[in-house]
């Protein structure tokens, strides 16, 4: 159904970090629904692998971690059971490891050239600074907000959402 829809075709055609991010949603839910099955404590390391490149690469998929949870909570609760501390400790280890290449920031941010634009008469836009609130900044994307406001009414919210999922997909 997103193939054909507008707005999920055009963003998938660009360097952006949509199609990524499906892939990523696409590859947790199969290895979520792996580790439903029967026997599927094995595939947990797995699961928290492709969970921590996905937090790398996105936050909202901190969104999706809930559902995963809830559908490979059987397959979780086996793995932490057998063999309790070597098992904690894979799994962290398989979560946490992806999120090291947040450490790239700082080691290459201040050799980013559009980090430091000039504006004119001498003055100079810096929107990166080695420090850590920038390189925090960075990694929770606030330097990428944008616009977006929580304003307006509840009804009018739901109202738009429902135009746009009716523009996108139709009425079917």
């Amino acid at each position: 159904t997103l193939t054909f829809s507008q707005t999920f075709w055009s963003q998938a055609v660009r360097a952006e970090v949509y199609a990524l991010n499906s892939l990523f949603t696409v590859a947790l839910l199969l290895l979520a629904v792996a580790c439903a099955e029967r026997d599927g404590a094995g595939r947990v390391p797995a699961l928290l692998l492709a969970l921590g490149f996905s937090l790398t690469h996105h936050r909202m998929t901190l969104l999706l971690a809930p559902a995963l949870a809830l559908l490979a909570w059987s397959a979780l609760r086996a793995f932490w059971r057998a063999d309790r501390r070597r098992h904690i400790f894979l799994g962290l280890a398989a979560l946490m490891l992806p999120l090291l290449l947040y450490l790239y920031i700082p080691l290459r941010g201040p050799q980013t050239p559009y980090m430091r634009l000039a504006v004119g008469g001498g003055a100079e836009l810096v929107l990166y600074q080695n420090t850590p609130a920038d390189v925090w900044a960075m990694v929770t994307g606030s330097v990428f907000g944008g616009s977006l406001s929580p304003g307006g009414a509840l009804r009018e919210r739901v109202s738009m959402a429902l135009n746009l999922l009716r523009r996108q997909v139709g009425l079917a």
